[in-house]
């Protein structure tokens, strides 16, 4: 297990947005098997990181019969599920349909874990999350919190961090006063209006805008008439002999249309969208920097992107990408060098039927239609990949999990 853990934590980066809240997928440089043997308490967070790691390590090493790697994985997705509309405000009209999906969520985990406990399922923690709904309804609030306590707690005392220290409250309020104070003489001092007469703090509270893409970092002219020149060298030699052809073979065929002269970069800073995130939400764009890179912070960063691209048939499709290189060209459009991952689940099968995600490996290194350069318009979101040997695991939100589904449908 804490073998596992290091070597996603060594090859692993998350671009994906929509999990991407904090320590939505934490990594374990050191392993995590000593907090799971010890049932030591850690960080509430923690919880759905570590989830993660074992849906994958369990459901595809050799521990499991098949129908119990079958059961883990439908709980592991109908865990993603619930923990997705607790942490965001949910359409009243679909709450009985949540409602059903703890229902089930339950259900299977007392099939997994009666055998092992002596209260034979009649804990109140199995029972208290079937009354969610109500306690939505009567709150009206977003339950981003995972325990009624909590949240009740949060409702009473908004303005202050929950926390059983003795003391600790009159302390963060006595805090928060001197902060008041010290801002009102800071204000006086300045010739400024007072906070409370101030009409530009509106702005404060706006949602977020969409950032203008860009390169990041060195840039270098890219010549194709000149077998490639400004290619970066962190690519392997092979690698880049054969993206150069696959870049002369859509430049011949018309699909790439970009106007020279390009430039090229190692990093690009965009907004992408959490589709998940209410239009209003300050977390509605995220802005994120996409790297191609053979050391950045001491480590091997090639980040992996998730694409929409139309076939012949004009059907568009999902695929994932592994990022090589970023372009810019004449009239500032960017576009992305990517090595394509083929999906490997088997005989007409979307998803992997037992891990219930989508399982990928990398395309051929020397042939030329495992790569190409796709526009940053094409770009979806960011990906979280979890390695297993050669074999690699698509980790997205349950709903990018059901347009994925929907899209790629053969």
């Amino acid at each position: 297990m804490d073998f596992f853990a290091k070597r996603v934590a060594k090859m692993t980066r998350n671009t994906n947005v929509e999990i991407n809240e904090r320590d939505g997928f934490k990594l374990f440089r050191h392993g995590f098997a000593d907090y799971v043997r010890n049932g030591n308490r850690i960080d509430g967070g923690w919880h759905m990181s570590i989830t993660r790691h074992l849906h994958v390590w369990l459901c595809t090493s050799g521990i499991l019969p098949n129908d119990k790697k079958l059961l883990c994985a439908t709980a592991c997705s109908k865990l993603y599920e619930v923990d997705a509309f607790l942490r965001w405000p949910v359409q009243r009209r679909k709450l009985a349909y949540y409602s059903v999906v703890i229902d089930d969520l339950l259900q299977i985990l007392l099939e997994i874990s009666l055998p092992y406990v002596k209260c034979k399922g009649n804990s109140i923690k199995f029972h208290w999350p079937r009354h969610w709904v109500y306690f939505r309804l009567n709150l009206g609030c977003s339950a981003a919190e995972k325990t009624l306590e909590r949240k009740l707690a949060e409702t009473q005392k908004k303005f202050y961090r929950f926390t059983n220290g003795k003391g600790d409250i009159d302390s963060q309020i006595m805090k928060k006063d001197m902060q008041a104070w010290t801002l009102r003489d800071v204000l006086h001092a300045g010739g400024l209006p007072p906070m409370e007469t101030r009409t530009d703090v509106v702005d404060l509270f706006k949602p977020q805008t969409l950032k203008d893409t860009a390169l990041v970092g060195r840039t270098t002219g890219f010549e194709i008439e000149t077998d490639g020149k400004g290619l970066p060298m962190s690519l392997p030699m092979d690698i880049r002999r054969v993206l150069l052809r696959a870049i002369k073979r859509d430049v011949a065929n018309g699909v790439l249309d970009w106007h020279h002269p390009i430039t090229i970069a190692t990093s690009l800073s965009l907004s992408m969208l959490n589709r998940l995130a209410p239009v209003t939400s300050h977390n509605r764009y995220v802005t994120s920097t996409l790297r191609a890179t053979d050391r950045f912070h001491c480590n091997a960063i090639w980040d992996c992107v998730k694409l929409a691209v139309e076939g012949l048939d004009g059907r568009v499709r999902i695929f994932f990408g592994r990022c090589l290189a970023f372009f810019r060209d004449a009239i500032g459009e960017h576009y992305i060098a990517v090595r394509w991952f083929e999906p490997c689940n088997g005989d007409r099968n979307i998803i992997d039927p037992l891990v219930l995600m989508p399982r990928l490996q990398e395309a051929c290194v020397n042939e030329p239609a495992s790569y190409g350069v796709m526009p940053v318009t094409a770009l979806i979101n960011g990906a979280l990949l979890i390695p297993n040997g050669s074999i690699y695991y698509a980790l997205q939100s349950p709903r990018e999990q059901d347009v994925y589904l929907k899209q790629n449908v053969l």
